[in-house]
């Protein structure tokens, strides 16, 4: 073993992941997020998300993280540069730009925090330096900040993700090493690191993954995203074994940064020029899937896309206009993917309506590895019915369903396992299925169903 992986291992073996928690536990720690040149906020503790008021925005670029505690209060965020509390004041600086952090909260411990990042190296402009960094929020009179920091590995240019283990109590840290094109995976469990490097993949052709693309897993741990300038890679993930195999090939240029949609059924990819992307998922032929793909938003987006807690995928829009305190005109106004389990058209990308102007928004969007919004059920129905047209509602999934109950977004509701109803009048209605498991987990899966009345067209007579 060399000794760079021996001490990946020295210090991943006080690391305790507690990504085992139920689906609200991650959700609210991902329930704040800051950005935006002038610090703009949003929170999901409102249904819809609502602008942070208070505290005061923060003054800061890009903010790479953003933590919540369990409860949905705002903790800390990092821009890369510089590391913010609760009550928006910097903790620590460096003089250097992160170019991927993603935090992970430690067993038992709300208050204390991992972050991992991936700094450009003082001796080498071409490649990183892997820190772990401690953070704990009640430490300086609870301003909190970074209460240790280790170099992990040297010279890895690299980007990192993490997934759950079959058991569903350990997991994966699954890296890119772009130097030497391998992935690679190690176990995490309760009592720390495994010392055993599981080589998923290696490369032997092919271009580098920009450091500034993000990898990413599905919700369900079983497909692994990875994209260069003109092909995105699909592995599929084997959560027993850490292994990669089954690559399909995805022909889409300029691919960037993609996100799954809740049910895994889509891929959400963003491509800088050409807007965002919808990719059907349903099918493993690699000819239907390169078939399918759809520009669901043709303008012009940045690189980051990332699903909320709201189960909604946003992105952002890149506006090249003058407006008053930027000559230069470019801003970021946010948008987002409403209904990401459906397919094309009826996904319905918008702009959210959170804040009074749309000129804060700056370049990138929190990143969230944490909580996964696994979702093992998927909402069975069509996209489009008509008025006063009787339909079923199904659920497919795992097979382990003690009770559901069905909101259908017009005031009624229902109790039943293949529930039929019918709308009255045309619009787009949000249905919601409430589940609860055998295990006393509880699941919510939503999708929104187009009720329009269909005009047929009659042609015109013709009169001798």
């Amino acid at each position: 073993m060399s000794k760079q992986y021996f001490m990946v291992f020295r210090i991943f073996i006080c690391l305790i992941i507690s990504l085992s928690v139920q689906n609200s536990h991650a959700q609210k720690e991902m329930n704040n997020w800051f950005w935006g040149h002038r610090g703009k906020g949003m929170t999901f503790n409102t249904q819809p998300p609502s602008a942070i008021t208070s505290p005061s925005p923060l003054k800061f670029v890009n903010s790479n993280i953003c933590v919540s505690d369990t409860n949905g209060n705002f903790l800390f965020a990092s821009n890369s540069y510089s590391y913010y509390n609760q009550y928006t004041n910097i903790t620590d600086q460096f003089g250097v730009n992160e170019r991927q952090l993603l935090f992970l909260p430690i067993s038992n411990q709300q208050k204390q925090f991992y972050v991992f990042s991936s700094m450009p190296s003082f001796a080498d402009d071409f490649s990183s330096v892997l820190y772990c960094r401690t953070y704990d929020t009640r430490v300086r009179n609870g301003l909190g900040g970074i209460v240790s920091s280790a170099i992990i590995l040297n010279k890895a240019d690299f980007v990192f993700a993490a997934t759950p283990h079959i058991n569903n109590e350990d997991y994966w840290l699954t890296i890119l090493q772009l130097s030497t094109k391998k992935i690679f995976s190690f176990l995490i469990t309760d009592k720390g690191a495994s010392m055993q490097v599981v080589t998923s993949y290696i490369y032997t052709t092919g271009e580098d993954l920009y450091i500034s693309n993000k990898m990413r897993f599905n919700h369900n741990g079983t497909k692994l995203y990875r994209s260069n300038s003109s092909d995105i890679e699909l592995f599929d993930f084997d959560k027993t074994s850490a292994l990669l195999s089954k690559p399909i090939l995805i022909h889409l240029k300029d691919s960037r940064t993609a996100e799954f949609s809740p049910d895994d059924s889509k891929l959400y990819v963003s491509t800088l020029k050409n807007g965002v992307f919808q990719v059907d998922l349903s099918s493993e032929d690699s000819t239907l899937i390169n078939q399918s793909i759809k520009n669901i938003y043709n303008k012009p987006v940045s690189q980051d896309i990332q699903i909320g807690p709201d189960k909604k995928i946003y992105f952002l829009r890149i506006e090249v206009e003058p407006y008053p305190g930027n000559p230069q005109g470019t801003y970021y106004p946010l948008y987002c993917i409403n209904s990401p389990n459906s397919l094309g058209r009826y996904c319905r990308p918008d702009s959210v309506n959170v804040f009074c102007d749309d000129d804060t928004p700056h370049y990138s969007l929190p990143y969230y590895v944490t909580p996964f919004l696994y979702e093992p059920y998927r909402l069975d129905f069509p996209d489009e019915v008509c008025p006063n047209e009787a339909i079923f509602f199904r659920l497919k999934g795992e097979q382990n369903i003690r009770s559901q109950s069905w909101s259908f977004g017009d005031g009624e509701s229902n109790t039943g396992e293949t529930p039929r109803h019918t709308y009255l009048k045309d619009g787009i209605y949000e249905v919601v299925a409430t589940i609860t498991d055998y295990s006393n987990k509880t699941y919510r899966c939503r999708k929104e169903i187009t009720v329009k009345t269909k005009i047929k067209n009659i042609g015109r007579i013709q009169h001798d």
